[in-house]
């Protein structure tokens, strides 16, 4: 239960990064228009290109590594010489960037683009900091004080960028408010972290042992960006920014399935780093089989959900006539974020012995098909393209990911489990589809409330929980219910 309640205040914070989205696309489209959210989307996609190559890998490595070790003795030496070591790349990036800015402006219609550039380079950099730092709290597992640290953060940008759409700001000003915030930020949080674990002597050995675990993962993670990122920037060369603008919406409402996702990791991923280093391949394998069937238990539904709510859901957040093509992408793009997700619980099979090489791999064959895909189906079919080309990749990612993987560390699927969550949510879809919901916040967030309620009991039914997790949640409501009865005393 106190795994269960920690992946939900992980997926709680994550989902600040979501809201980012969900809630400044309405506003956008309505003050600056889709253009220029898709303008944006374009501009934080790039942040996280620029970040990817400028942390290097660092946060990943930092919660495998000082996970076993967490103690400030060790946190004091890595966490300076990992932050200071990525000024290098970051400079070369940022030169290389800005030099290029202009015939990028042009080819993807973008006016600005050279301080547009400059900020995406200043923001990659705070953010990368701010990786590499707040992960020692989820090494040392102190998830808690993470995800306060999470909250602040990307409540505080999303209040700064708030600020800049509603003040009349266009796109520079979103970008340097938001910028703005994420250094004052992130000073606090690397004056946080040191102040604990003080400051260390710089020292190459421990930057070796990092490099030589992280370099292998670098590609893997701008392969990844390749795949779910890349077909932006291709849909605004060969249509617009305001496809951009639409399709990303789509991507924002499957991205509550990748928050949730990335929320199960952040709990689990410590636990199985440690069981493996301390019990072998045994505990860490019940640590990964946990963490699957919890993710499989959620996200099936969440899957579900949205593409029997896709045409209300983005008639919610742009505010104008939903095409066929963009509520099809909703399933599509639904369908690849779970296969993505299960390549992220097989990649794990790898990471945990400390071989992220096959990885590197599995990755570049399948951005090669997805860059491939794209470039023959976006000019024909557009965000339907798009969508089609990255999940035929993820699907393909996640096949590698455990036909190998089983090499490394089999990792088993529970197939009862997921064939139960399944057809209770095959029979949640079917009752959402008999009631026409009009696209508004009160009757999107009732039905949501009912589907999941309807799908619990279906679940159970079906024997989808276990005796012991039946009596967590008879003690659950059983407290929930004590609480309602105290409250109206």
């Amino acid at each position: 239960m106190r795994r269960l309640a920690d992946v939900g205040i992980f997926y709680i914070a994550q989902q600040l990064l979501n809201l980012r989205g969900l809630v400044l696309i309405p506003l956008i489209a309505r003050t600056l228009g889709v253009e220029a959210y898709g303008t944006l989307v374009l501009a934080w996609n790039a942040v996280m290109l620029v970040q990817v190559l400028t942390a290097l890998a660092f946060p990943q490595g930092v919660i495998r590594l000082l996970s076993a070790r967490p103690e400030p003795v060790f946190a004091r030496v890595t966490l300076p010489t990992l932050g200071l070591f990525v000024l290098a790349p970051w400079s070369v990036l940022t030169a290389g960037l800005v030099l290029a800015a202009g015939s990028l402006g042009v080819q993807l219609r973008i006016v600005d683009a050279a301080p547009l550039a400059l900020l995406v380079a200043i923001k990659a950099l705070f953010e990368a900091w701010y990786f590499i730092f707040s992960s020692y709290w989820i090494a040392s597992s102190r998830n808690r004080r993470y995800v306060a640290v999470q909250v602040g953060f990307y409540t505080g940008e999303l209040a700064a960028v708030l600020a800049a759409v509603l003040s009349g700001q266009g796109v520079l000003g979103v970008l340097a408010m938001s910028a703005l915030w994420e250094g004052l930020y992130v000073a606090g949080v690397v004056g946080s972290v040191l102040g604990e674990t003080g400051l260390g002597r710089l020292e190459y050995a421990v930057l070796a042992r990092y490099l030589a675990f992280c370099l292998p993962a670098v590609v893997p993670q701008i392969t990844l960006w390749i795949l779910g990122l890349s077909d932006r920037f291709i849909l605004a060369a060969f249509r617009d920014t305001d496809v951009v603008g639409i399709y990303s919406a789509a991507y924002n409402l499957a991205n509550l399935i990748v928050g949730y996702n990335t929320a199960v990791w952040f709990v689990f991923a410590p636990r199985a780093s440690r069981s493996y280093d301390r019990e072998g391949a045994d505990g860490a394998r019940a640590e990964l089989a946990s963490a699957v069937r919890l993710f499989l238990a959620l996200a099936i539904p969440m899957a579900v959900g949205l593409t029997v709510l896709a045409g209300p859901l983005l008639d919610l957040l742009l505010h104008q006539n939903i095409t066929r093509e963009a509520r099809l992408t909703v399933p599509l793009v639904c369908a690849g974020t779970l296969a993505y997700a299960l390549y992220v619980a097989a990649s794990w099979s790898f990471s945990l012995r400390l071989d992220n090489r096959p990885l590197l791999l599995f990755s570049l064959a399948a951005s090669a098909v997805n860059v491939l895909a794209n470039l023959l189906l976006v000019p024909s079919f557009g965000m339907l393209g798009a969508a089609v080309s990255t999940t035929l990749s993820y699907l393909l990612l996640a096949l590698l990911g455990f036909v190998f993987g089983r090499r490394y560390l089999p990792l088993a699927i529970p197939w009862t489990f997921t064939w139960r969550a399944a057809l209770a949510a095959t029979a949640m879809g079917a009752a959402l589809l008999l009631i026409p919901i009009p696209g508004h916040l009160a009757w999107l967030a009732l039905a949501a409330s009912g589907a999941a309620g309807l799908y619990f009991a279906l679940l159970i039914v079906l024997g989808g929980l276990t005796a012991e997790e039946r009596g967590r949640l008879r003690a659950a409501l059983t407290l929930a219910g004590g609480s309602i009865w105290i409250c109206r005393c």
